[in-house]
């Protein structure tokens, strides 16, 4: 499975910037949270990835 992630970031007017981070590679979302937080205790798990191809074949199957 892969997992998206984000990063806040304070910018030099104390502002918070939400930024993407790196897709993490794991069998579940307990690994990836373990993952994120080896990678920057700041990067935050925010769901999971789904490839365009993956949710149109879901999406025929459930048509049918």
């Amino acid at each position: 499975m892969v997992f998206l992630t984000e990063i806040p970031a304070v910018l030099s007017d104390k502002s918070v910037k939400v930024f993407e981070g790196p897709l993490i590679y794991a069998n579940n979302i307990e690994e990836a949270e373990k993952k994120a937080v080896q990678m920057n205790k700041d990067l935050i798990v925010v769901g999971e990835y789904f490839m365009a191809e993956e949710i149109l074949f879901k999406n025929e199957l459930e048509t049918l």
